[in-house]
């Protein structure tokens, strides 16, 4: 069941967790994250007009937690960073600060043959 962009009236008014999760993201099938997110309960209301903003960081930690999953830095949900509808890649906080990065730091990005993305800062005199 393919649900539409449009069917955000009818989202959980709680997250779904655990099995319960894992059966509504498949019966969901192919979708934008942050449309799964919504309808599966993580989502903000914001704002006068009530626009559902998807919590996509929730969602991931929810989704490893029912399966189980250790992300590949040691099992910490916030190891996860996720792409967003605008090709934004978000990176947690805690990593920011043990990069030691501070906000209007610039960085040289790469992709390495395997699809890995590296940030290398690049050290501006000031």
């Amino acid at each position: 069941m393919v649900t539409k962009k449009k069917d955000f009236d009818n989202v959980p008014l709680k997250p779904i967790t655990g099995s319960a999760l894992l059966k509504r993201i498949s019966e969901l099938g192919e979708m934008d994250i942050e449309d799964k997110a919504r309808l599966c309960g993580y989502y903000h209301t914001s704002n006068k007009l009530g626009i559902k903003r998807a919590d996509v960081k929730t969602f991931y930690e929810k989704f490893i937690e029912a399966n189980n999953l250790k992300s590949a830095l040691g099992g910490r949900s916030s190891d996860v960073i996720h792409v967003t509808k605008n090709s934004v890649l978000v990176i947690p906080s805690a990593f920011v600060h043990e990069a030691g990065a501070v906000a209007g730091d610039k960085f040289e990005i790469n992709v390495d043959r395997d699809g890995s993305i590296r940030l290398i800062p690049i050290n501006v005199p000031q």
